[in-house]
């Protein structure tokens, strides 16, 4: 294991973040502390990079503080108050290491980085996204990802970590030339609270409202879903979750103008805990999305025991036995997505699939999973794996 008296360097880049809601923000909390446990254990000497709010940074020393004094934390702050700048020099330089750099969050420097270069690249949906960029400022920065992207994976990258076999399939079809041998799929835990034992199993039947994601992003598909909704026929109510403040009263006005008003609820600031339980005491979750880097809410709902009406895009063949509990539907028909509330409305599920369901999903997106899957990566540099459960 160890190379004389020295021991084995890696870097953990967590990327630069602006608050603790985001997907990628959710990932890292859950990853990070069996991660950094085992790494401890195996004599790594370990260097945790993060940089933007430093509530974040409060935020990890906090998962940490078991095994504080035994890492190195740096933390970089917003040059002169701009994040843009710090995103920019992010790009750039993070310094070199001799061991392995880990950057976890999509990102990677041009300049510096380790010995062994690795990145986890959740998903495709900067440089190639589902919906033509509506401005030329935004037509650049598509741009530039993609010729970034390019550059990162042809000289720079040894080993590429995605979150779903989607993913690895585009980049294996994009990307077909690139310094990286190892190319798999890890996926990303759930919260711990969202992995709580259920028992007794919550009455889902008795449940009278299903729920929503919206975001202002288009991938999110939020007016096809409002539609298909006003449309089906259903007395449940709809409760919309809004994850980004400033768009809330956006989202109000879109719903005041809904035939079907008196039957959505918006629903915002809702901390994970709220979120646990108002996704466990719903009927079910609607979730088409027309495409996403994991799909969180899809096996957050199945890890509590709830039905999702979802895209087929977005599920992963590694939970076979939780079929019985999704609805797939095209997101892009309305009249598919209406065909789908119904069914995912009348649905019945029997205890034992329900059971059978959670347990798979609590197994297969465990932290100490994910944590030990990537600690394939740093054990087996040079060869070809894919992370994938199996």
């Amino acid at each position: 294991m160890d190379q004389g008296n020295k021991k084995r360097q890696i870097t953990l880049w967590l990327g630069r973040h602006r608050t603790e809601g985001a997907g990628l923000w959710v990932y890292l909390e859950s990853v990070l502390p069996p991660l950094v446990d085992l790494l401890l254990r195996e004599g790594y000497e370990i260097t945790v990079l993060g940089a933007g709010a430093l509530s974040l940074r409060a935020r990890v020393e906090h998962l940490l503080e078991a095994v504080a004094g035994k890492y190195h934390l740096e933390w970089r702050r917003d040059p002169f108050g701009s994040r843009y700048l710090g995103v920019l020099s992010d790009l750039v330089y993070l310094g070199r290491t001799d061991g392995i750099f880990h950057g976890m969050s999509n990102t990677f420097p041009f300049i510096g980085g380790g010995k062994r270069n690795i990145l986890t690249l959740h998903d495709l949906l900067q440089p190639f996204p589902v919906a033509r960029p509506p401005s030329l400022y935004r037509s650049l920065r598509t741009s530039y990802y993609r010729l970034s992207l390019w550059y990162l994976l042809r000289f720079r990258i040894d080993a590429i970590v995605t979150g779903h076999e989607r993913s690895q399939r585009e980049l294996q079809a994009r990307y077909p030339k690139r310094r990286a041998t190892q190319l798999g799929v890890v996926f990303p835990p759930l919260t711990p609270r969202f992995l709580e034992k259920l028992d007794p199993l919550p009455e889902s039947v008795e449940s009278e409202y299903l729920v929503a994601f919206v975001s202002s992003d288009p991938r999110k598909n939020f007016p096809r879903l409002l539609a298909a909704f006003e449309g089906s026929g259903t007395e449940f109510v709809l409760k919309v979750i809004v994850g980004e403040g400033h768009i809330v009263e956006e989202i109000r006005q879109v719903v005041a103008n809904s035939p079907a008003v008196d039957r959505i609820e918006v629903v915002h600031g809702l901390d994970r805990e709220e979120l646990c339980r108002c996704i466990e005491r719903s009927r079910a979750v609607l979730f088409p999305s027309l495409a996403e880097g994991f799909g969180y809410p899809i096996y957050e709902s199945l890890a509590r025991g709830v039905p999702v009406l979802t895209s087929p895009d977005l599920l992963i063949s590694a939970a076979p036995r939780s079929e019985a509990m999704v609805i797939p539907r095209s997101p892009y028909s309305v009249e598919a997505l209406i065909e789908g509330i119904q069914c995912i409305t009348e649905l019945q599920i029997s205890e034992t699939v329900r059971r059978e369901s959670i347990e798979e999903i609590h197994a297969l997106l465990s932290p100490q999973r994910c944590a030990e899957a990537l600690m394939s990566y740093y054990e087996t540099a040079d060869t070809t794996v894919t992370c994938c459960a199996k």
